[in-house]
């Protein structure tokens, strides 16, 4: 079994709902299967990268894809691509900490959330919105996430269907739950819930039925004044996401429907407008084509019949990739139940594969070759137990840690395997080591005061420019300057770029001498100048900074995601992940076996803890850059002793920069 991620298990770890444990029983199965010697878990290996279709012809009997339905479908409205405008999808995966999006900055300061769609995952995403952090401790919610949904501003989520509610696709056990909060409230306007007589009579399905009855007793109760209000409305499509002028959004323009004779929704032309900041999508989902597999992209599935993949004897499918985006974990047990037997008849009548190599050294080798860093079962097993007791710990049911070197960090040093295997992949799996979110002071939230509206960014732009500051270690000379997407659009008339040269000059954001950091730097010798850039795929408030001094030089790309809060991403051009709320030691070594090792040892011996831990090298054997978020600051005599080794060319303390 071969999965992109390093831990099994799919979306019954990283898609259902942390507060629905029970369905999550079903790895108990799952884990029984994967324990059985027969059956190897070949965990952070990527198809069509480290596996092709070519390979797994070549190395076995039979080939079976099973990988769902992996894109959301857009809304193709205007507005839709700003700033706080996402799918469910990726919402489910921040809090529920796949890789994917562990990093991905999610403030909640909305107090208006529009989720879009009618089926379960709109409600488990509004369900976790207004929820008490309380009620949430009792589930295995990432713990990156229950603090930033303590902090949350909402006040109000709209579930939003374009018809009426005998057409909305979610459950009644997930839609009474709306009813049993301790902190929110549904809200139903009876009008939306009221079928005509020949309506009413074409409703059949039980579950529709009693989702009606649901409604209808929502409608009529009295409010309880609660803090939050999940209003359920029918009937409203949206039309536009609109904008606050500064690419975020302000508020979502809907319309209202009607149904025709054949149950379609129909504007009306009357419209209206939600008072809401974010807005999350969840109105389908679409498979995605395979390097060298086949693939009907009008119906985003793998061609097949009954399982067996069109003109490709041995290969099967099964779940969404094999027949759309529908069914749940029923639906999908007997499907693959289906496809099975239709193997199992291939192999009896010698219709299967005939591969040249069929040993597993002969798999191990080719995995090596490609420069795979197989996650086994054995390893998930370690890191499972370690979740486990961190939970249980905090009177949880377990934890998750973000990123996946963060699970190759932990299993690697439980097995005694600290030799950095799998520290080669920041481009490709995001890592964020740490499962704690600090708090944040008054000034992290409202900024320096003497810089506009912006202030909370401008004190994250003060805190990237001292991060480049320290690293250089020496009077700054030089600095060119690239402002990303948000910065470069408003960064100059916020103060980002005042803020920025502040901080390289070695001030902080509550320094007096901010606002006057261009003259400060024109009499310390500093020539700076800026340019607007695009950085690509990052976050919107991101800088990129080439600071230059007398004999040193460094890079620095980081981005502001709010509050006052940083994430560095990037030092002398090799992937970190750290925010400088922690005493921050990073070291440039060549790439050799039991380096992490013996770095963590000495800091260890100096009797400094080491908190989060993130390693990116160029290549096997080439330069890597290690950062450690620390306790507490190690020694000049550890640092001068770790600085001595003959492969470490490069050592830096970067001080703790914020409170918490």
């Amino acid at each position: 079994m071969y999965d992109r991620l390093p831990t099994p298990y799919g979306l019954v770890r990283y898609g259902v709902a942390p507060d629905h444990l029970t369905i999550k029983s079903v790895t108990k199965g799952f884990e029984k299967t994967l324990s059985d010697p027969r059956v190897r878990f070949l965990g952070n290996v990527e198809f069509g990268r480290e596996l092709s279709a070519e390979d797994a012809r070549a190395h076995y009997d039979a080939v079976m894809y099973t990988v769902g339905a992996s894109s959301d479908r857009r809304l193709n409205i205007p507005g839709e691509d700003l700033q706080g405008s996402m799918s469910a999808t990726e919402f489910v995966a921040w809090y529920n900490g796949h890789p994917d999006a562990a990093t991905r900055e999610m403030l909640l300061s909305a107090e208006g959330v529009a989720v879009i769609g009618v089926g379960n995952v709109a409600l488990d995403v509004s369900r976790i919105l207004a929820k008490t952090v309380n009620e949430l401790r009792g589930s295995d919610i990432a713990p990156h996430a229950l603090p930033v949904l303590e902090r949350s501003s909402v006040k109000d989520i709209y579930i939003l269907g374009r018809r009426g509610p005998a057409q909305a696709a979610f459950t009644t056990k997930e839609l009474r739950e709306f009813g049993e909060l301790a902190g929110a409230e549904p809200v139903v306007k009876p009008a939306e819930v009221q079928l005509r007589e020949e309506e009413e009579a074409q409703v059949t399905d039980n579950v529709k039925k009693k989702n009606i009855e649901v409604l209808r007793d929502f409608a009529v109760r009295t409010q309880e004044g609660k803090e939050r209000r999940v209003h359920l409305r029918f009937l409203v499509s949206p039309v536009e996401i609109l904008d606050d002028g500064e690419g975020r959004v302000a508020g979502l323009k809907v319309e209202r429907n009607r149904l025709d004779e054949q149950g379609n929704a129909v504007g009306t032309g009357e419209y209206e407008t939600l008072p809401v900041q974010l807005v999350l999508r969840s109105v389908g989902y679409r498979g995605v084509a395979l390097p060298g597999v086949p693939f009907d992209d009008r119906r985003g599935v793998i061609p097949n019949e009954e399982g067996r993949v069109q003109g490709r004897p041995g290969e099967y499918t099964a779940g969404w990739i094999k027949r759309g985006p529908s069914g749940v974990v029923g639906t999908n047990r007997k499907d693959a139940t289906d496809t099975v037997a239709h193997l199992l008849s291939d192999a009896r009548e010698g219709k299967l594969l005939t591969p040249a190599h069929t040993t597993r050294a002969e798999v191990d080798a080719l995995l090596a070759q490609k420069g795979a860093d197989v996650f086994t079962f054995e390893d998930w097993q370690t890191l499972d137990a370690h979740e486990l007791t961190q939970g249980q710990a905090q009177g949880r049911p377990g934890t998750r840690w973000r990123g996946a070197r963060t699970c190759w960090g932990y299993a690697n040093a439980e097995a005694g395997k600290t030799q950095g295997r799998g520290l080669g992949r920041q481009a490709r799996f995001p890592l964020l080591l740490t499962d704690y979110t600090a708090p944040m002071s008054l000034l992290d939230m409202i900024g320096p005061v003497m810089i506009g509206p912006s202030s909370s960014h401008t004190a994250g732009a003060c805190r990237l420019g001292l991060v480049a500051h320290h690293l250089l270690g020496e009077a700054p000379k030089d600095a060119k300057i690239g402002l990303h997407a948000s910065f470069a659009k408003t960064g100059r008339g916020h103060g980002t770029h005042l803020a920025l040269v502040a901080g390289l000059l070695g001030y902080s954001p509550d320094d007096p001498r901010l606002p006057q950091a261009f003259e400060q730097a024109q009499a310390a010798g500093l020539h700076f100048e800026f340019a607007d850039v695009d950085l690509g795929d990052v976050h919107p408030n991101t800088a990129h900074i080439v600071l230059k001094g007398e004999t040193q030089e460094v890079t620095v790309q980081g981005s502001s995601t709010g509050g006052g809060v940083i994430l560095v991403t990037q030092v002398q051009g090799l992937g970190v992940n750290f925010s400088g709320a922690s005493p921050t030691l990073l070291l440039r070594y060549t790439d050799a076996v039991g380096m992490i090792a013996r770095i963590a040892s000495s800091i260890a011996a100096a009797g400094v803890n080491i908190a989060a831990l993130t390693c990116t090298r160029a290549a096997r054997g080439g330069q890597a850059l290690l950062a450690i978020e620390l306790d507490a600051p190690p020694s000049p005599e550890a640092l001068s002793f770790i600085a001595s080794w003959q492969d470490v060319n490069w050592v830096r303390l970067l001080p703790k920069l914020m409170d918490g």
